[in-house]
């Protein structure tokens, strides 16, 4: 009987902690995590396509962007044919 009891017990146990784990997070518990995570991260690196849209036209930009701690930005800008570049 005891053992049952002991297995019931752990079942119990067991499902409380999983049901608990798998609870929503709140905004302040978000931000706190990427806080956290920023903090560690010492650079990055990424590549996006921008598009705008200007009076029915559409213009895509190959963008760059690379970040080095402290405080090293760069962003790069191209269109598609290469004809206008920028980097800020």
């Amino acid at each position: 009987m005891k053992k049952w009891s002991a297995l019931w017990l752990s079942a119990i146990l067991m499902t409380a902690l999983l049901l608990s784990g798998c609870g929503a997070k709140s905004e302040k518990d978000v931000i706190n995590d990427l806080n956290k995570r920023y903090e560690k991260i010492n650079s990055y690196s990424t590549n996006a396509v921008m598009t705008f849209h200007n009076h029915g036209k559409a213009q895509a930009y190959q963008v760059n962007i690379m970040y080095k701690r402290p405080n090293l930005y760069r962003v790069s800008l191209s269109d598609d044919n290469k004809a206008n570049k920028q980097m800020i």
